[in-house]
């Protein structure tokens, strides 16, 4: 059974929820390209260990570091 709910957020909150969705398919998109670059024999993709240190040392160096580090983090 699934359950559908109809949001109506305040301006600033819909902002915020933009935010938020736009960060994690940004962290998403660029975790999936790493995987589907990788080519066979090169060793296998980075656990989830060494994906959260990657985005640790990306959110010092860009936009990203303004965003939610959980949202981004279960993005991953």
């Amino acid at each position: 059974m699934a359950h559908r709910y109809r949001l109506d957020p305040e301006p600033a909150a819909e902002t915020m929820l933009v935010r938020h969705c736009s960060d994690a398919r940004f962290v998403w998109n660029l975790a999936l390209e790493q995987a589907n670059s990788r080519r066979p024999g090169r060793g296998p993709t980075p656990g989830a260990a060494a994906r959260m240190r990657q985005l640790a040392e990306a959110r010092r160096h860009s936009w990203l570091g303004e965003g939610s580090s959980s949202v981004q983090q279960q993005a991953l």
